[in-house]
């Protein structure tokens, strides 16, 4: 139960900057970043139905959002999968 009011205060708190950080329910999406060494604040699972990522914006990541978006982006497969493996260990095991 502390998780969870941890979880809903820093949703609350966060609300507002979404300048300071990026949102995403998309594995996929998130997968990639990881791949360009952005690292996972935080993951809301207050939704039972989907998880939401929260990577905390830098002046590149709007960038690399527009290149993922117009499949311009590139990562290696087994940095790829081992970051969808970690993603879903975060999910479902914390």
């Amino acid at each position: 139960m502390e998780n969870q009011t941890t979880e809903k205060q820093f949703v609350e708190q966060h609300k507002f900057a979404d300048s300071y950080f990026f949102s995403s329910s998309d594995i996929n999406l998130i997968a990639s970043f990881c791949c360009y060494g952005y690292k996972i604040h935080y993951v809301n699972k207050q939704d039972p139905s989907k998880a939401i990522f929260y990577i905390k914006r830098d002046k590149n990541l709007d960038e690399l959002i527009r290149a993922y978006f117009c499949k311009e982006i590139r990562v290696e497969p087994m940095d790829f999968a081992n970051a969808i493996k970690a993603l879903k260990t975060r999910i479902y095991n914390t």
